[in-house]
């Protein structure tokens, strides 16, 4: 039968809450690829709001921010019977949408930053732009650094009610999964949801 396994786990390698999954095959290779959300003191259930470092999700004047939030990685090569250790691919990242592209054989995370892109206590760099980001991984595991979309994922069309037209707007990607078009004039493409 089916044998279930826990991917991430609240507490491993450091953080204390693990949220927000998405998993992608990589045909070419088998490799799966499992991101989520690495949480540190984001409240919501995952490290009380009193607890030490809550002020980077509170303040962005907060002396050791990192984020609150991490995009974190994890590959099988064996189907999802086990994987390897989880790395950070930014820390500062959540909601990851993931998708395979097919037609460039890389994997593509669409995912944006809930924290700001300072340098941490521990010296760790935020990678990329302050709202959405882009990942690409190779389907063998290796994963570029982040890329900024900042400036096309501004909305240039209608505007919600009591927001005043030509507002800026930014759309954030994700959570969950990408798709990736098949049929029709624009096959190929890659299509995520969003929210504002």
């Amino acid at each position: 039968g089916d044998e279930l396994v826990d991917i991430f786990v609240h507490g491993e390698a450091g953080f204390p809450c693990w949220r927000i999954p998405a998993v992608v095959l990589a045909p070419s290779t088998g490799i799966l690829f499992a991101f989520a959300e690495a949480r540190n003191y984001s409240g919501d259930q995952c490290y009380p709001d009193t607890a030490e470092g809550h002020a980077c999700f509170h303040s962005s004047a907060a002396p050791s921010c990192v984020g609150p939030r991490s995009l974190a990685l994890k590959l099988s090569r064996t189907g999802g019977r086990s994987w390897g250790p989880a790395r950070v691919v930014d820390w500062n990242g959540a909601n990851p949408a993931a998708v395979y592209d097919s037609r460039s054989d890389r994997v593509v995370v669409h995912y944006p930053t809930p924290g700001n892109d300072r340098n941490g206590a521990s010296g760790r760099k935020a990678i990329g732009g302050t709202n959405t980001k882009q990942l690409i991984c190779e389907p063998t595991g290796e994963c570029a650094p982040p890329t900024s979309l900042d400036e096309w994922l501004v909305w240039p069309g209608g505007w919600p009610v009591g927001l005043k037209p030509g507002t800026p707007m930014h759309i954030s990607a994700g959570p969950g999964l990408g798709a990736q078009l098949t049929h029709g004039p624009h096959a190929g493409r890659l299509v995520f949801a969003g929210h504002t």
